[in-house]
């Protein structure tokens, strides 16, 4: 047969020998066929590459199944087809392919009757924050802190008006008063004056009751579908905003920050200020985002609240280029720009730039978000470029979805020259004083 990768028909005729033999089926996939004393685990097939994908990687071997034409087994088409798709994925998302193939791996030792809301929950997570259920997308980094903490700390505690993480998963059928479960949960959080968190934490087992009955762990209908009383429509608290005049103002207490916070939450806060990113977006800056040649800083799609088919960037200016280069002395030899040792990620927690301008005298006056509706007003009233180029650079989602299928402009030489006149009214406000 030579170098020639082996069909279907040719697999099924080959047998076992006294040692173990290792095929090549091309694109990196081999049959494994045992010797002859191990025989009854047959014949299966393996991928093997590089994680990370750098010449610095291991090789890893990931097992993809046994071979045949029956139940649980795999024939050598569907077994290139899983080990192709696994592959790119974890290529393309930097997850190693072992942890990918476990994902949505049966488990055939656990009969309907034995799982638990908490394992559902487990496994609708793991496969949300691996490959994703939908168009292959999984949950960004900001999605999976936050649903980890409601469905561990909220939804599966019974100490808090959750449910037992070992709940037989068949008790919130419908029939089995599942329906009345769920709403006991979400009016226990309502009555704290939380109807946000209670409405959030329903959807949720929504989403994870819709897996279990695509799975048939449980029967229709869904215990948490939607409700007039559950999708009710809640008064939308905005993030407050400074006008123009007051900036002034809040450049030089930046500056001067005389309740002597520490320097990387000023220099975040005043990177917020300069580029109007998400402080989710902020805090874990790194420094290999930053290109000094092309003048860009390029963010990860997957760091981004909406996740986009390709990363997002941001024109960096000289005011830019002077927080990063004070910077450097101080972190320059860590991964992130905004380092934090107290940190459990070693980077600046989101949430210290709204502590900083909180303890400024900001407090219900000004946010990290807020700083968007800010530069977004002040553009309005006194600035004068076009809206919607101030909203691309704010990584608005602009039209309805043919608009966007079509229209793939950036307007990157518009958006370069508002950031660097938005960069020059900062510094001339004080930014930099």
């Amino acid at each position: 047969m030579g170098n020639k990768p082996l069909n279907h028909l040719q697999i099924k005729a080959l047998q076992p020998t006294a040692k173990k033999q290792k095929i090549a089926c091309g694109d990196s996939l081999f049959l494994i066929i045992e010797p002859i004393h191990k025989s009854k685990n047959g014949k299966s097939f393996s991928g093997i590459m590089r994680f990370p994908p750098t010449k610095v990687g291991k090789q890893i071997e990931i097992r993809i199944g046994k071979f045949g034409d029956g139940v649980n087994e795999w024939t050598l088409k569907r077994a290139k087809e899983e080990w192709l798709k696994l592959r790119g994925l974890s290529k393309e998302k930097g997850i190693d392919p072992r942890v990918l193939r476990d994902a949505n791996k049966p488990d055939y030792k656990m009969k309907t009757s034995g799982i638990t809301i908490g394992y559902a929950f487990d496994k609708w997570f793991e496969v949300n924050t691996t490959y994703g259920l939908t168009k292959e997308k999984i949950w960004s980094k900001t999605t999976i802190a936050d649903y980890r903490n409601r469905i561990y700390r909220q939804i599966l505690n019974p100490d808090d008006g959750g449910f037992a993480p070992d709940t037989p998963i068949k008790e919130f059928e419908w029939a089995n008063g599942g329906r009345t479960k769920l709403f006991e949960m979400r009016e226990h959080i309502q009555k704290r004056g939380a109807l946000r968190q209670a409405n959030r934490n329903f959807k949720m087992c929504k989403g994870m009751f819709e897996y279990a009955i695509d799975r048939g762990w449980i029967m229709e209908p869904n215990p948490a579908k939607t409700s007039k009383e559950t999708s009710q429509p809640l008064s939308v608290k905005h993030n407050p905003i400074l006008k123009w005049e007051e900036l002034d103002a809040l450049c030089k207490d930046i500056s001067e920050n005389s309740i002597s916070s520490q320097p990387e939450v000023v220099q975040a806060t005043k990177l917020g200020l300069l580029t109007f990113m998400r402080v989710g977006v902020i805090a874990p800056l790194e420094w290999k985002e930053l290109d000094k040649k092309k003048n860009i800083w390029t963010i990860p799609y997957s760091k981004m609240k909406y996740q986009r088919e390709e990363d997002f960037t941001v024109p960096i200016t000289k005011q830019m280029w002077r927080i990063f280069e004070e910077q450097r002395p101080i972190s320059g030899e860590t991964d992130y720009v905004f380092f934090s040792p107290r940190s459990k990620s070693k980077h600046l927690n989101a949430s210290s730039i709204n502590a900083f301008l909180k303890r400024l005298g900001y407090k219900d006056r000004l946010t990290g978000h807020g700083m968007r509706g800010t530069v977004l007003t002040a553009n309005e009233e006194h600035l004068g470029f076009e809206k919607h180029i101030v909203r691309i650079q704010m990584s608005h989602k602009l039209g309805d979805k043919v608009e966007r299928a079509y229209n793939h402009a950036t307007y990157w030489k518009k958006r370069v020259e508002f950031m660097e006149y938005w960069s020059n009214e900062m510094e001339k406000k004080g930014l930099f004083a």
